[in-house]
Formats: C-alpha cells, sequence, structure tokens
C-alpha cells in the first residue's frame, strides 16, 4: 500500500507540472574534481564518491549541494564502469582490472581492502547483504564476495 501512494503522489506532481518545465530540475553546484562516469551516496554523512574513467574516485562533502568540497581522492586502477556505496565500504567495478573494495570510514583516507580479477572486464556492481555481484561484460553476472560485514 505504500508504494501505491508513493506512486500516485508523483503521478499528481507530474500532471500538475508544464512539459516544458523539466519536472522543476535545475542545476545546484557542480564537483570540483573533474568528469565523473559513476557516482555513489552515502546520505548520513553528506557524501558522494564520483568515479571517473581514469581510475580515480573523488571522496565530496556535499553537505551544501550547491558548493560540493573534495575531502580526498584515491587511484584504483583501471577503467571505473561501476560504484557502490554500502556501510563504509566502497565497491568498484574497475574494468580489465575486477573488481575492489575500499574501506571509506574515514573519508579523508580510504583504505583499500581487497580486490578480484574477473575473467572479462568489470563494468558493473551491485550489493546485496553479504554478497557482490559483478556485471563482467563477456563473462556475464559474477558473485564475488561472501563476506563483506566489518
Amino acid at each position: 500500500m505504500k508504494y501505491a501512494f508513493v506512486v500516485f503522489s508523483i503521478g499528481l506532481l507530474v500532471g500538475a507540472v508544464p512539459a516544458a518545465d523539466s519536472l522543476n530540475c535545475r542545476w545546484v553546484g557542480a564537483w570540483p574534481c573533474g568528469p565523473s562516469g559513476a557516482v555513489a551516496l552515502d546520505t548520513e554523512r553528506d557524501l558522494a564518491f564520483c568515479a571517473d574513467h581514469n581510475a580515480k574516485v573523488c571522496v565530496l562533502d556535499v553537505a551544501d549541494p550547491a558548493r560540493p568540497s573534495a575531502l580526498s581522492s584515491f587511484v584504483t586502477g583501471g577503467y571505473l564502469g561501476d560504484i557502490v556505496y554500502r556501510a563504509n565500504r566502497l565497491y568498484v567495478a574497475r574494468g580489465a582490472y575486477g573488481f575492489g573494495v575500499w574501506d571509506v570510514a574515514n573519508p579523508s583516507n580510504p583504505v583499500p581492502l581487497g580486490e578480484i580479477d574477473t575473467p572479462g572486464d568489470a563494468y558493473g556492481a551491485a550489493v546485496a547483504g553479504s554478497y557482490a555481484y559483478v556485471g563482467d561484460f563477456d563473462s556475464g553476472l559474477r558473485s564475488t564476495c561472501r563476506t563483506l560485514t566489518t
């Protein structure tokens, strides 16, 4: 029932906005680290993790969305296809370099926890429970980690 209400409410909002208004979307701010290909959020700490295609992740304080500020950055290796944040961990699909996990409990000093090479190029990532799943281009879906909890 909860979901039906949300969908209904969105439908009312969409119907009330003129078509040319783009649902009231507008630019608020820009991040200071260059181009980004993937983003993950830690909404409890107002952090954004932005990955570029040159193997770098920038950690941003987005408490003020109009003025995001860089806290740190780190190089992961490989083309970054996707990143996922869960419980102070950042899971990174790194193209030909496989899949990696970083501890981001201290956003100013991310620490690599481990990596695994995949048969193909890791481009997609998802985390559910204590498993990480990697979309590995020619090799399909891979379940890579079993114990991701702290």
